[in-house]
């Protein structure tokens, strides 16, 4: 009956249009099928319909290539029945705690170790830096703080200041915010640990001066007793992510006999297990503080209980259970699993459908490839340009020291920037543009002169489009203008330009349209450029930038020193704006030969090509 059923629906089909019919579905499936958890039910209903397709092929298509496809297809659902379900149990969160996260802790101990020393260090500068300097803790903490503690003392409640009685709130603010502490320290790892490192010394300085300056005020113990209810664990949960953020950013400074991204890979799997871990500590650590910490009348006695408790599970957890565990075999055998992984050089696959996650690392392989040269082409000279130029507008600016702290005048509008200023943009960005192509195009990653001077004036053109908005118009009419061109479609449009060796409208009409058509699939890529930006403003913020700003002003090279910090920002804008780039670059053209495959079913032709020419056939 179902198969009758199916012939009614599909009589009188070409094998294209049968393809082109049921593509989404067979696609689906293969997506289906390469979860580690998969929807049962989903599973069977597009296993019948498969099935049935198969049937039906076997009958019209017997001896063509889309009968070998399905019949393969079918197959890997009777072998996905066979392998073990993978869903989230509680015995596996216990197995987890048990065993696999001291596991990494003890393979990596000697980040552990380095990351607790920095934090240590790091409190004990804050604190020297503290007896020297009675303002250094208002530099560090704010006056906003400072003046607020300073009233609470003189009213008889030094600790008034985690009284909020707003519960609920204060937890879901504390949790997040050291959430983001952890996570930030973890990811700037990828920096080759000097992120991290900066954000460890950041805490821990600080920490150390909020600590003296309640010594100062003969409130230690008062405050040690209050504080450390919560900030045993959270202190911990810092120290840890920071350890995970050391097990990356080794990763990519010592691959050893790896290849450096497979090094990467290797280190993300096991410091995401080590950040994983913290999260527990961080709720634990959240709920401390907004529930049991702003009763600031406890009893002495229970506020040590309570220190001591979470300081011996933090021993327990992290020190005690790993000892245990070593000299076993499970540890020798975990380690010679990375022996057995291999490494496969990525390149775009114009017949290949990926994940977001996938075009991700697919665009880290290439930036790694390409980033010497872009840095020697690209970004020094860029920024050496730009710094020059901009220091001369800020000389040459016609504002008292009043107005530029009102004001604090941008070169990325015309009104300071002025000509040259876009000029300089401009021509980064084509020319940014001009190398990403080509390395995708020709597998080259230099400017050549013929090849510049016959799609220069299109990539101009392309950067024009895209910072013309921004440079002279508003911020909301230019955030307006650029979602209605999408800036994807200039990216994905320069690729193509050098792939058909023309500017032919029909080309300009087609891209424009299906960026137009799958806006909503670009989001992704562009919301992970986003975040890598704001994570590289970030870090050169974090320490980084107040220390060239001082450099600037020993030397006087402007005459207000607001005018340092604002060339130095915008240099780092410049700076973010050109290493996101290529991310962005390759995010959006991995996403775009995906939703042509999705569309099209171009990977699901060449597939039935290969099966027709008898590559991985399974009868």
């Amino acid at each position: 009956m179902l198969f009758c059923h199916l012939i009614n629906g599909h009589s009188n089909l070409t094998e294209s249009q049968f393809i082109e019919k049921n593509k989404e579905k067979w696609r689906e499936l293969e997506n289906l099928l390469a979860r580690e958890e998969k929807d049962a039910d989903r599973l069977h209903q597009l296993f019948v319909e498969v099935s049935s397709d198969l049937s039906y092929a076997r009958t019209f298509y017997a001896n063509r290539s889309v009968r070998l496809y399905l019949n393969n297809l079918t197959q890997q659902v009777f072998d996905s029945m066979s392998r073990r379900s993978t869903g989230i149990r509680f015995s596996s969160v216990v197995e987890f705690f048990r065993q696999i996260l001291p596991l990494e802790v003890l393979r990596h101990r000697n980040a552990f170790l380095v990351s607790f020393l920095v934090f240590v260090i790091s409190v004990g500068i804050g604190i020297i830096s503290s007896s020297n300097n009675p303002d250094f803790a208002r530099v560090i903490l704010g006056d906003e703080y400072i003046n607020l503690t300073e009233d609470n003392i003189n009213s008889g409640d030094p600790m008034a200041i985690y009284k909020d009685e707003r519960k609920v709130d204060m937890f879901l603010g504390i949790t997040f915010n050291n959430i983001q502490v952890a996570f930030l320290a973890f990811v700037l790892g990828l920096f080759g640990t000097f992120g991290t490192v900066v954000v460890l010394m950041s805490n821990g300085i600080m920490l150390g001066a909020f600590q003296y300056f309640f010594y100062s005020k003969g409130l230690f113990l008062t405050s040690f007793l209050t504080i450390w209810i919560h900030g045993t664990i959270e202190i911990s949960a810092i120290i840890i992510a920071g350890a995970a953020g050391i097990i990356l950013g080794n990763g990519l400074l010592f691959p050893n006999t790896y290849d450096r991204l497979l090094s990467l890979q290797i280190a993300a799997k096991s410091a995401l297990k080590v950040l994983l871990g913290t999260v527990p500590l961080f709720v634990i650590a959240g709920i401390l503080e907004s529930y049991v910490t702003r009763h600031t009348d406890l009893e002495d006695a229970v506020k040590c209980s309570i220190i001591a408790l979470s300081l011996l599970f933090i021993l327990a957890m992290w020190v005690l259970l790993p000892y245990r565990l070593r000299g076993r075999d499970i540890v020798r055998s975990d380690l010679s699993e990375n022996s057995r992984m291999h490494y496969t050089p990525m390149s775009i696959n114009k017949f290949e459908y990926r994940t977001v996650g996938e075009s991700f690392i697919l665009a880290v392989a290439q930036i790694r490839q390409l980033m010497g040269p872009y840095m020697k082409y690209i970004l020094i000279p860029a920024l050496t340009v730009f710094a020059l130029i901009s220091w001369y507008l800020l000389n040459t600016v016609d504002l008292n020291y009043e107005e530029l702290h009102e004001q604090r005048p941008s070169l990325f509008i015309f009104k300071y920037g002025g000509a040259s200023i876009f000029l300089t943009l401009v021509l980064s960005l084509a020319l940014a543009i001009s190398l990403l192509t080509r390395y995708l195009s020709e597998n080259r990653s230099d400017l050549d002169l013929a090849y510049t001077k016959r799609f220069f004036p299109w990539f101009f053109l392309m950067s024009v489009v895209i910072i013309a908005p921004v440079y002279f118009l508003s911020s909301w009419f230019a955030i307006i203008l650029l979602c209605i061109l999408t800036p994807q479609f200039i990216f994905i449009l320069s690729y193509l330009l050098v792939e058909k060796g023309n500017a032919a409208p029909e080309i300009i009409r087609s891209t424009y349209l299906f960026s137009v058509r799958n806006y909503f699939h670009f989001i992704p890529p562009i919301g992970i450029a986003l975040f890598f930006s704001w994570m590289l403003i970030v870090l050169f913020q974090s320490g980084i930038s107040s220390y060239i700003i001082s450099f600037v002003r020993w030397h006087e090279i402007f005459e207000f020193q607001i005018l340092d910090e604002i060339f130095i920002q915008q240099i780092i804008v410049v700076a973010v704006v050109l290493l996101v780039i290529p991310l962005l670059y390759f995010l959006l053209l991995s996403t775009y030969f995906s939703q042509r495959c999705w569309t099209e079913a171009l990977d699901l032709k060449e597939k039935l090509k290969k099966f027709g020419e008898g590559a991985n056939v399974m009868e």
